[in-house]
């Protein structure tokens, strides 16, 4: 109501402006609150291309907060997989698109399966390999852009859940700010997903590694 309103003279919001359901609500709370900060405005540009991301902890002193990355170029050749991994040195990789969300085109995949795997998604694209999932396979198939982002997979301190261990996914809502000239960090709250399947289930890398709930 404008009683609230009135007394947001320094505020800071955080709404998906791209999403229709939020978006009225995006443009009136721009209408009254001029003077807030709508954190969508600058973090979209970086939170829906990875690439850019990517870009951000290029600094020395931020790279050892992000796994190991390369940005590369929607054309398969046979050298690109050991490009790969001679520049990364790992065992292990995550094949993502620069803007898909909810988990949707991400593919877990050893280095001895990194060449054929690249071959599918960026050539054969309906190929079936044991590794990879339909769902993955489908949004490669029509995926807009002309690169995408090999990471190194860091796996996770594995999580007991009713005798079984997952790799599961630490999610923590904080906010950082700087009150009297030093910096601090307030956490709101934090909370665990879950892959399908737990580590030693006999299944796809993508169903014991991603995680959805």
């Amino acid at each position: 109501n404008n009683r609230i309103l009135s007394c947001c003279d320094q505020c800071i919001i955080l709404i998906n402006k791209t999403n229709k359901e939020y978006f009225p609500m995006y443009t009136f709370l721009k209408s009254k609150i001029p003077q807030a900060t709508f954190v969508c405005e600058t973090a979209n540009n970086f939170v829906f291309d990875k690439s850019k991301t990517n870009a951000l902890f290029k600094d020395s002193d931020l790279k050892k907060y992000r796994p190991k990355c390369m940005v590369c170029y929607k054309r398969y050749r046979p050298a690109l997989a050991k490009k790969i991994i001679a520049g990364m040195k790992c065992d292990m990789f995550v094949i993502k698109p620069l803007n898909a969300q909810y988990g949707k085109g991400i593919i877990f995949v050893t280095k001895e399966d990194l060449d054929s795997t690249l071959k599918t998604i960026l050539v054969d694209k309906q190929t079936p390999q044991r590794i990879l999932l339909s769902e993955a396979l489908e949004w490669w198939s029509h995926d807009p852009n002309g690169r995408f982002i090999v990471e190194e997979y860091v796996p996770s301190t594995p999580v007991e859940v009713e005798e079984k261990w997952f790799d599961a996914t630490l999610r923590v809502i904080f906010a950082m700010y700087l009150q009297d000239g030093q910096p601090h960090v307030t956490v709101f709250g934090a909370f665990w997903k879950l892959p399908t399947h737990a580590i030693n289930d006999d299944v796809s890398l993508n169903q014991i590694h991603q995680s959805y709930q």
